[in-house]
């Protein structure tokens, strides 16, 4: 039998590429027609990839290619002086050349058997390059896990001596389970490419003791006998030399991945090898997913992916392989180094790489102390690791100490292209890939790695020496209980109290607290056990004074325990069983309660648990109904801390990636439940105000037009917003956590679009027609006679025209309408309607509200409030704010909301009080309600004058004979409530209906947007807000002309805007932007300009409505600018240049 190639590659020349497994031939094509020397002979790869071959007694070869030597053989190092030195691959023995130490060096393949190693058994070099991960303890616990007795030995020398005894171990037999397509199924080619590569990686990593059982599909076209044969033919044949070979058969229609997985039960499988079809990965993706979730712990799959030239049957002595381990973790490489265990032999090598990826800039967006901390820790998690799974690799006796190799990458940006990168330099037989087992499917890394390994991969779940989460049947495994416990399997939570009170007297050890929580929070049953009772219910109120005294201990060591074992818990919730009990339901409220989920630490934790919660309760009517159900009974300053801390979750998140995860999704979604618990228990208020559920990094970062696109391609295709399947999401189908301004943008993005469309049907119909078509709603009014103007022209455009972008022409004044002339329309027209002259509304001199006059019924009337309401309609629809005060209920009315006592207390503070003392007032025997407020169900209700200009008062019933029926305490809410009704809806009904008709003609394109609003949010977008921050505005001003924030004329007018009067400032805010309304977002909205006008002159400072821009002079005193700037703003009508 010709010698088979053996290469070594030096540790100083790592572009040498290796080239193994390949059988060898007397004319090889790369050695130029000269036929090799006698004796053994072995090759290399150079660097111009000419393929040298040279004898095994060699330790400098010249190539005829390039015309560079290069060095051969086996790098060494010496054990005294750490000397580098090359020896040739025959040699037997060596000395170091500088300080003449001997070492003995052996080579299995090798015809001379050294000194000091009996026949057949091979001798290894003991080479420690990184003392840093095999220390003497290290060595140690390898030898304890051998069984070798170490007490005598104390020198390293002598520890690496006796690990070189133990390792001369037999390897045990491994059960291959090669899976092909059956005859006849799917494209040859495809298939022929599947079966070659299978065989071509049962033939790499066979040994002479395995067994090898194929399995295939019996064809409906063929018997089993035809399928046996064939399964003979394409696969047995080319596996020569096992032990045993198994045929197998599964019946057709017989899901592919469960007759894999109860084949490989029955039979004890080792390795699953399944083949790539042709370059795809995804074929083998989906049979992995299920085998992979299905098998056992001590069972792996194989990805086979070779080409076809590779699949030459070898002989079962093999020459020696390399393996590559890559890994991020800690556990699931273990796990692969578990499993590779049982393929490797002394002559093999297995290097290990470690990979920390870089952090998330998440980490630093919560705090750079915080962020470089947990760097720290995450390298020294890396190289403890490493320690773990080079001892794992050394404990089975099987490797030397200088067969494995280990590598950290910190800092890696992309660890799915180090893989690669890696393996393509190195190619090993089998890329290792280490699989945690609380997913259930393949990553994107892991997908990654299979579409572009050079070489096939194998995927390992959890260790065998690890207790597995999950048993056979899928159940989970139960933690052993805590030692110095007598435990009956739950927790009460008297129990758990007991155990913290022990703890904070001092009584009782911590860890014997972390060790109850890791056994109770780590496993749903423990947990239904422990805290819902007989009637699947949960309580609340004890189990938040049991996390307030564990929050209390203040002990990190408690916190961590905790986090941990619900991070073990939602890992088991996550291969749960779609069909969860109420009472497993009830688990979640006890989750959200756990403190240590919001700090930074554990936040994926939580986000794991949220998606958890997220796919449990908000597709299940009844669990999410009993969730909110119990979330109304808290408090509301538990409702504010547990609402609070999600939010700052979901803002940290959003900040810190600006992108949508998940775990935002979950969070968002848990929000809405909490949204419904909180008006469920406060209808009208709330636990806490409905800004509290206002996320402001949400409100920030997304964008509005691609949030309105989503929501409305979900409306399109009919779906819930309770859907499984979250690839269509958005904000707006929560529109709580979006803000005002947020919500604002997104109204003004569907008008956007309405208008931009609008314009564009227009124009496509004028080239169309011929015919000039205006692209806008152009109004001329004149100042003398606005509103009947405006009345006659709006009455002969067709609604449809409303939805044009609105121009107006003041007749007589010169300018193009950019913003400033609209503004003003708006202004003038609505304070001409409601004037008290025109007797449409009344104005509260108190409350400084407006009111609809109920005693206007007449049709002119009714026209013109169709007319408020179509201006309304226009106002918002193009982005104006109008000065116009409306009581909340006149927004509410519009949204078809209902009112309330709140809505009277604002129009009538005094009737308002009097209807809340008759709710308030506690009656006695001798004073009752029906005795001391003397009211029946009826109300006086004015509907008209007489000549002499009195009123007339008419009687109304709030209900059927009212006027029998009595207020006491039993119906006094009701009184109160059908009181609020008639005096905020029917008493004004015919005023109100064609109000609201007016505006829904303008808006009807936006209303499902618009009904997304709170009421107190549409009266800021269609009137804007009363507070002045002149602060906020003199921050986000911008300077241009000359000016700049330390010019002196700016500090003078910075300094005399702050000193007038409110009604001033009001006065200088619409002479500059043509309102003295704020926007949802704030005066920094308006990005207000000052530029310079020249220098000192007698001028008065212009405006620029349109653009919101002043033309400031720089006067020479502070005086000076006052007066010009007072004179200013107050005769500051109209438009034109004078």
């Amino acid at each position: 039998m010709p010698v088979a190639e053996r290469v070594h590659t030096p540790n100083n020349h790592p572009h040498l590429r290796v080239n193994r497994n390949r059988p060898h031939s007397p004319h090889h094509p790369h050695s130029h027609g000269q036929p090799p020397r006698s004796g053994p002979t072995s090759t290399f790869r150079c660097t111009c990839n000419q393929l040298l071959l040279f004898p095994v007694h060699a330790t400098l070869v010249h190539c005829p290619c390039c015309g560079q030597s290069r060095q051969v053989g086996v790098q060494m190092t010496c054990t005294n002086c750490a000397n580098p030195f090359t020896v040739p691959i025959s040699a037997g023995s060596a000395a170091c050349p500088r300080c003449n130490t001997p070492v003995n060096i052996c080579h299995p393949r090798r015809a001379v058997t050294p000194p000091n190693c009996a026949p057949g058994e091979p001798c290894h070099i003991s080479v420690v390059d990184d003392p840093e991960f095999l220390t003497i303890e290290n060595l140690q616990s390898v030898l304890a896990d051998l069984k070798v007795d170490t007490s005598n030995l104390t020198e390293r020398k002598e520890l690496e001596a006796a690990l070189r005894q133990a390792m001369r171990k037999l390897h045990p037999p491994v059960q291959f389970l090669a899976c092909v397509q059956p005859p006849g199924k799917g494209s040859s080619s495809n298939r022929n490419g599947e079966v070659t590569s299978i065989v071509a990686v049962v033939n790499r990593l066979l040994n002479a003791n395995d067994t090898v059982h194929v399995l295939s599909q019996l064809s409906k076209s063929q018997n089993a006998n035809e399928t046996e044969q064939y399964m003979e033919n394409t696969v047995l044949s080319n596996i020569p030399g096992c032990n045993k070979t198994v045929k197998a058969v599964r019946p057709p229609g017989k899901d592919a991945a469960e007759a894999i997985v109860e084949y490989a039960g029955s039979k004890h499988i080792d390795f699953v090898v399944v083949g790539l079809r042709g370059s795809s990965h995804r074929s083998v993706g989906q049979i992995t997913d299920k085998v992979l979730s299905k098998l056992c712990n001590d069972q792996a799959v194989i990805a086979a992916k070779l080409p076809s030239t590779d699949a030459t049957p070898r002989p079962v002595s093999r020459p020696s392989r390399t393996f590559l381990l890559c890994t991020n973790g800690t556990e699931a490489p273990q796990a692969a180094a578990t499993h590779l265990l049982k393929l490797v032999t002394t002559d093999d090598h297995v290097h290990v790489l470690h990979i920390v990826k870089r952090a998330n800039r998440l980490y630093g967006a919560i705090s750079k102390d915080w962020a470089s901390e947990q760097k720290k820790k995450r390298d020294k998690e890396a190289h403890n690791a490493v320690s773990a799974i080079v001892q794992t690799l050394l404990s089975a006796g099987r490797l030397s100490i200088s067969s494995v190799h280990h590598k950290v990458i910190e800092d890696c940006h992309d660890v799915k292209k180090q893989i690669i990168a890696t393996a393509n330099e190195l190619r090993p037989c089998l890329l290792v890939l280490g699989k945690r087992n609380d997913t259930q499917r393949l990553g994107h890394l892991t997908q990654h790695v299979l579409q572009h390994s050079p070489c096939p991969v194998m995927l390992a779940l959890s260790p065998v020496h690890v207790q597995p989460l999950f048993e056979a049947g899928g159940s989970p495994v139960r933690r052993a209980r805590p030692k110095g416990l007598e435990w009956d399997g739950s927790l009460s939570v008297s129990r758990l109290s007991d155990i913290l009170d022990g703890v904070k007297a001092g009584n009782s050890e911590d860890d014997m607290l972390c060790r109850v929580l890791a056994h109770t929070f780590s496993d749903l049953d423990c947990l239904v056990k422990s805290f819902v009772d007989s009637n699947q219910q949960i309580d609340l109120p004890a189990l938040l004074l049991i996390f307030n005294k564990m929050k209390a201990l203040r002990n990190a060591k408690v916190d961590r325990a905790l986090g941990e074992s619900i991070g073990e818990l939602v890992a088991r919730m996550k291969a749960h069983s779609p069909n969860w009990s109420a009472a497993e339901g009830q688990v979640f409220n006890t989750l959200l309660h756990c403190y240590p989920l919001y700090s930074p630490e554990f936040h994926k934790v939580l986000s794991s648990m949220l998606e958890v919660m997220m796919n449990v309760l908000w597709p299940s009517r009844p669990l999410r109904h009993e969730f909110v159900s119990k979330w109304s009974q808290v408090t509301s300053e538990h409702m504010q801390e547990i609402v609070t801390s999600l939010q700052q979750f979901v803002t940290v998140w959003i900040s810190a990636t600006q992108y949508t995860s998940m775990g935002v999704i979950a969070t968002v979604i848990v929000l809405a439940m909490l949204h419904k618990a909180n008006f469920t228990a406060v209808p009208e208020t709330g636990l806490v105000p409905y800004a509290a559920f206002h996320n402001d990094g949400i409100s920030r970062f997304v964008d509005m037009r691609v949030e309105l696109a989503n929501w409305r391609k979900r409306r399109m295709q009919h779906r819930s917003r309770h859907q499984s399947n979250y690839e269509i999401f958005s904000f707006v189908d929560f529109p709580f956590v979006l803000n005002a301004a947020a919500k604002t943008a997104l109204v003004h993005a569907a008008t956007g679009m309405q208008k931009e469309q609008e314009v564009s049907q227009a124009l496509l119909q004028q080239l169309l027609v011929g015919v000039r078509i205006n692209t806008h709603l152009v109004l001329r009014v004149r100042r003398n006679d606005l509103v009947m103007c405006v009345a006659r022209q709006l009455a002969q455009i067709p609604p449809q025209e409303f939805l044009k972008p609105l121009v107006i022409v003041f007749e007589g004044e010169e300018g193009q309408d950019w913003g400033g002339p609209k503004t003003e329309f708006f202004q003038l027209i609505l304070y001409e309607l409601l004037h008290p002259d025109q007797k449409l509304f009344i104005f509260n001199s108190s409350t400084h509200l407006s009111w609809f006059n109920p005693e206007c019924n007449t049709p002119n009337a009714l026209n013109l409030y169709y007319l408020v309401g179509v201006l309304f309609g226009l106002a918002l629809y193009n982005d104006v704010l109008v000065n116009v005060a409306f009581p909340t209920s006149v927004f509410k009315t519009i949204l078809g909301r209902p009112p309330t006592l709140k809505d009277i207390k604002e129009l009538d503070p005094e009737l308002g009080k009097g209807l809340q003392d008759l709710l308030d007032y506690t009656e006695t025997p001798e004073a009752t309600v029906e005795d001391v407020f003397c009211r029946n169900f009826t109300i006086e209700q004015t509907i008209g004058r007489t000549r002499d200009g009195k009123p007339k008062i008419k009687t109304v019933d709030l209900k059927p004979n009212g006027s029998d029926i009595a207020v006491t305490a039993e119906n006094r809410r009701e009184f109160v409530s059908l009181y609020t009704h008639h005096t905020l809806i029917q008493s004004i009904k015919p005023m109100l209906d064609s109000f609201t008709k007016g505006f829904w003609q303008v808006c009807s394109v936006t209303k499902d947007e618009l009904c997304l609003c709170h009421p107190r949010e549409l009266e800021h977008m269609v009137c804007g807000m009363v507070q002045l921050d002149f602060d906020e505005l003199q921050r986000h001003t911008i300077y241009k002309g000359g000016y700049s924030v330390d010019s002196q004329a700016i500090k003078w007018f910075w300094n005399v805007t702050k000193s007038l009067s409110e009604r001033d400032q009001r006065r200088l805010l619409a002479f500059c932007t043509g309102s003295d309304r704020v926007p949802t977002a704030g005066l920094q909205q308006l990005r207000f300009m000052i530029v310079r006008k020249g220098g000192d002159s007698a001028t008065l400072p212009v405006a620029h409505t349109c653009f919101n821009q002043l033309d400031l002079p720089d006067y020479k005193s502070e005086a000076k600018l006052k007066a010009k700037l007072l004179l200013a703003i107050q005769h500051c009508t109209g438009f034109g240049l004078r």
